[in-house]
């Protein structure tokens, strides 16, 4: 927990303003209207979005209390259990989503690199002309949609995001291997 919150204090910061802009507790549905259900719902999607920006497999006991936090409700109760189970399908599908997306891009660059008879070792100057700005965007297209894009380019962290896209391409070149040591 505390190295969440000191090696992510951006994170905790997103964290603590979504429980500060809702005053309602999701186990108390008297006090909810459907419309703030929803808003909350959606709120937690676009959150979950940015988290998976951050960590690609954040540990159940962070999930557990930022859960526990934002919506008002107890760790380990029914309802937390839920929206657990709901985050860890989101990040397993936005992993999945993302990896496919970019095997699809290594192809897409390997019949290029085909059309103008290129062979050998990929160079790191093909890949950082390759991926790009608008690449990125386009891989990280269902994680980015929750987060403000000049923002996030303002203060640099797009350009991170970039050099993450670049490494994962350079990783992926020989195909999909989960036994292989990079």
């Amino acid at each position: 927990r505390v190295l969440f919150r000191s090696a992510k204090p951006e994170i905790l910061n997103l964290t603590l303003q979504m429980s500060e802009s809702n005053k309602c507790s999701i186990g108390a549905p008297d006090f909810i209207g459907p419309a703030d259900f929803v808003d909350l719902v959606c709120l937690w999607d676009e959150f979950i979005k940015c988290l998976f920006l951050h960590f690609q497999n954040l540990p159940s006991q962070i999930l557990d209390e930022i859960i526990a936090k934002i919506f008002n409700v107890k760790v380990y109760t029914n309802v937390t259990k839920k929206y657990l189970e709901k985050t860890r399908k989101s990040f397993t599908d936005f992993r999945n989503k993302f990896n496919q997306n970019i095997l699809e891009s290594v192809e897409v660059y390997k019949k290029i690199r085909a059309e103008k008879d290129t062979h050998g070792n990929l160079s790191t100057r093909e890949v950082r002309e390759y991926i790009d700005d608008n690449v990125t965007e386009k891989l990280l297209s269902r994680q980015l949609s929750g987060v403000n894009l000049q923002e996030l380019k303002k203060n640099g962290g797009f350009d991170v995001l970039v050099e993450f896209i670049r490494e994962t391409f350079r990783v992926s070149w020989e195909g999909k291997n989960l036994d292989r040591k990079s």
